[in-house]
């Protein structure tokens, strides 16, 4: 993992392994959530272990095997989120304004639930439908014109 502060366009110095971050447990995606703080999807082989290096990654995805963790991006440590349940993996993220949703999707990828990422703690979880949300997120600013 490699970080780029706000507002400029050089990359910090030196780079991160998830890996090490994380015990050498499998990483997904990585969320921006406030300032120096990111989430990390982190998978559990404990509750489904992976069979081996030649398993397809897709297999991988809709076991409920994955946890949220924070990582912290001054000091580069990552731990698993208080009350992170493990889930199917969520692995879309968008960034509407200021604020950054996930989809977290279900284990058989029959729905999808739409969920704000806060700058302390877990993902709120809000709009659910069925299926799998990936075709985009925007923001409206002011009123609908008909």
């Amino acid at each position: 993992m490699v970080t780029v502060r706000r507002g400029s366009t050089q990359f910090d110095e030196g780079a991160a392994s998830l890996l090490a971050l994380t015990g050498g447990a499998p990483a997904g995606a990585l969320i921006p959530a406030g300032e120096d703080r990111a989430l990390l999807l982190v998978y559990d082989e404990d509750r489904f272990p992976i069979p081996d290096d030649a398993t397809d990654t897709s297999v991988v995805f809709g076991p409920r095997a994955w946890r949220w963790w924070e990582v912290d991006l001054g000091d580069m440590t990552a731990n698993v989120l208080p009350d992170s349940e493990h889930f199917a993996s969520a692995t879309i993220a968008y960034e509407v304004g200021q604020d950054v949703y996930v989809v977290v999707l279900s284990e058989d990828f029959a729905s999808s639930t739409l969920a704000l990422v806060q700058p302390e703690g877990l993902p709120v979880s809000g709009l659910s439908v069925s299926g799998v949300l990936q075709n985009g997120l925007v923001a409206l600013r002011g009123q609908a014109q008909m």
